[in-house]
């Protein structure tokens, strides 16, 4: 075989810091993000730029964020520009608010056999701008996650464990202040048929302060949601995949898989409590070749609270 010289040069990473490789998701509920996503080759820096919808309040925004990883713990900064919709038990409340964030994460992995098992700890300051003043609290925040690998077929991978924890208070007032306390987990269990797979999550929230930061839980499903000082919740959701039809239309559109779910919702706010339960269809395709599928599905809630029923479209992020 031939042998080819090829010349030696030196490589320089800070010239080289973006390189944009694929668009899609760049955040889960409640606040979905879409956009561009950039890993330079040696791995300094990330960075995404999206637009973002909170799916509990209805608003939308643009946010971007930069994480320099030559150092260690990793340096994060973050901007964001959205409005805000907030819906009380006697009134509402809409505002915009841009938000400017700098920080440091302590990632570590932690994974063995086939089990990915992630820990980190993080902490940031943030400047957030509102009409007639601001505020600049302080967040702590402790993540643990352990998912097993899972087949092309898994709707979930079961016996899976997601834990969040996240504390922000304002030393500052500015002239708001905000108190904020929130602790979550998701757990997936195996169903009573292979792929088959049965979800529980429950969470809670604690807000004092004259500002009311957003919620990290979804808000059961079938309701507007609403704001107040506590939030309790849980869910549980059994999964089933129905049906792999492999249809596609043209180069445009492909319908790879047709899943079920039933699921039961409970909530409290203050002293008012929201419950539901119903039945989701989703369909998993793929859009204009791009590789991750998309999750949009028809939900029919009931309402046990109210005694209706509603049926509404949503977009599904992963399990």
């Amino acid at each position: 075989m031939p042998g080819t010289q090829y010349p030696v040069e030196r490589y320089q990473p800070s010239a080289h810091l973006f390189d944009f490789h694929s668009w899609g998701f760049t955040s889960p509920p409640p606040d979905i993000g879409f956009g561009l996503m950039s890993n330079d080759k040696m791995g300094l820096l990330d960075f995404h730029a999206s637009v973002q919808y909170n799916s509990n309040e209805g608003g939308a925004g643009f946010a971007t964020g930069v994480s320099y990883n030559r150092f260690f713990p990793q340096l994060n900064f973050g901007f964001s520009d959205r409005n805000r919709h907030l819906q009380f038990a006697d009134h509402e409340e809409n505002f915009a608010e841009r938000t400017a964030s700098a920080g440091f994460r302590i990632p570590l992995n932690l994974s063995r056999g086939y089990y990915n098992t992630l820990v980190s700890f993080s902490a940031n300051i943030q400047s957030i701008d509102l009409s007639g003043g601001g505020l600049v609290p302080l967040s702590y925040g402790f993540g643990f996650s352990r998912v097993r690998q899972s087949s092309a077929r898994d709707l979930v991978p079961v016996w899976a464990q997601i834990l969040r924890f996240t504390y922000r208070q304002t030393p500052v007032a500015r002239p708001y202040t905000g108190n904020y306390l929130s602790a979550d987990g998701r757990f997936a269990l195996p169903g009573i048929i292979k792929h088959q797979s049965l979800v529980l999550e429950g969470g809670y929230e604690r807000q004092h302060g004259t500002y009311y930061f957003s919620s990290q839980l979804p808000f059961p499903r079938g309701y507007t949601a609403f704001t107040g000082p506590n939030l309790s919740k849980f869910s549980s959701t059994y999964r089933a995949p129905l049906f792999y039809p492999d249809w596609a239309l043209g180069q445009v559109l492909y319908l790879k898989r047709i899943s079920g779910d039933a699921f039961y919702d409970y909530g409290k706010v203050a002293d008012r409590q929201f419950r539901s339960t119903g039945v989701e269809a989703v369909f998993d395709v793929n859009i204009l070749h791009f590789p991750e599928a998309l999750r949009v599905g028809v939900r029919y809630a009931y309402r046990l609270d109210y005694g209706n029923r509603r049926i509404q479209p949503f977009l599904a992020y992963r399990w």
